[in-house]
């Protein structure tokens, strides 16, 4: 069975019940986005909140980590999640951020500024962490950002999945 997977192909497996391994992941991802991103100079910045009012970091994994592109003037989220039997591994979707429903000082700045109210294009990728999805990510993060492909075009590649 292709989406099989057992627990030792699962990366950071107590991220959700260790503080610590949490962060280990979320350092993980920030790494490969780094890695995959910073020597194409492709910028990004972090654009959920992931904290509560009281200043304690949210440890729920939605989204584990997330980018906001100024020159695409587009959004990726990945969600974190331990599988249960018979889950699929990798889910995907996009979505709008409606980016004039934010105050002034919450709004991102694209690099092209006509853009600023309006909608963000977000991609949503939903998924177990492991070695393999890690490669299915990075193809589907390349598609999103360095080939710019529209919602509807991702949408296609989103439905092949799985």
């Amino acid at each position: 069975m292709e989406n099989a997977v057992s627990t030792t192909d699962i990366m950071f497996p107590a991220f959700l019940e260790n503080h610590r391994v949490y962060n280990l992941a979320e350092a993980y991802w920030r790494r490969f986005f780094q890695r995959l991103f910073v020597p194409q100079e492709v910028p990004f910045r972090s654009f959920y909140n992931k904290y509560y009012a009281n200043g304690h970091k949210i440890y729920e994994a939605n989204p584990i980590l997330d980018a906001y592109f100024p020159q695409q003037h587009k959004l990726v989220r990945i969600i974190q999640y331990l599988p249960e039997p018979g889950d699929l591994l990798l889910t995907g979707w996009t979505s709008d951020f409606p980016a004039d429903e934010l105050d002034d000082d919450q709004r991102p700045l694209p690099t092209d500024r006509s853009r600023r109210d309006h909608p963000i294009p977000e991609l949503t990728l939903s998924l177990a962490m492991t070695k393999k999805n890690l490669v299915k990510v990075e193809e589907l993060l390349q598609q999103w950002i360095f080939e710019d492909l529209d919602k509807e075009e991702m949408e296609q590649v989103l439905s092949s999945l799985n």
